[in-house]
């Protein structure tokens, strides 16, 4: 499902994503983002450190780290109860 969701955006796009997030740094501007923010990481990320994740939580002032203990890169899909219970309890708390 996740691959042939994947493979209908356009290599453009998706190697500007790609460069994004991977080439740019936005840690200067994240102390500005002035919105709630729920930040979630899987315990065996290894597409980046879960370190890495948990920095952007504590940068930016109203945000929440959530952590994954059962999944990888992928939570929502590695644990989509526990993802969609935590993201709920997010937006109730916005209210």
């Amino acid at each position: 499902m996740m691959f042939d969701e994947t493979s209908r955006c356009p290599p453009s796009i998706k190697t500007a994503i790609v460069f994004d997030c991977t080439f740019r740094d936005y840690r200067e501007m994240l102390p500005d983002v002035d919105v709630p923010m729920l930040v979630c990481a899987g315990a065996d990320e290894t597409w980046r450190s879960v370190a890495s994740v948990r920095l952007v939580a504590e940068l930016v002032p109203d945000a929440r780290f959530e952590s994954f203990e059962n999944s990888g890169h992928c939570p929502t899909v590695e644990e989509p109860e526990r993802f969609n219970r935590v993201l709920s309890d997010f937006v109730d708390s916005c209210a």
